[in-house]
């Protein structure tokens, strides 16, 4: 997390003001929403994260990719699952690919 861009961000939400285009644009590069319909069936989330670049894939197939300097981060101890509305989360496994 980059605390600077952080609380220049801040100052903008404080006030319920627009952010300035050129914040906008910078913090549009730093995340990436991939479109997918919510059904009841269980599926297969793959979540890989290569030096500066994350990947997903649901079954197999790919869904998506996203590359921001904080995937590269050497240490990773936190992460979390952020859905909407919500969803059923079960047989999570963590692996350290070398």
């Amino acid at each position: 997390m980059n605390l600077a861009l952080r609380a220049r961000r801040q100052e903008y939400l404080d006030r319920k003001q627009k952010l300035p285009e050129d914040l906008a644009a910078l913090l549009a590069t730093k995340s990436q929403i991939f479109p997918w319909q919510a059904d009841d069936a269980w599926h297969e989330l793959v979540l890989v994260t290569e030096g500066d670049e994350m990947r997903v894939t649901l079954d197999g197939k790919a869904v998506g990719s996203h590359r921001s300097e904080g995937c590269a981060h050497p240490t990773k101890r936190w992460f979390s699952f952020l859905m909407n509305p919500s969803a059923w989360i079960d047989d999570v496994k963590v692996y350290k690919v070398k």
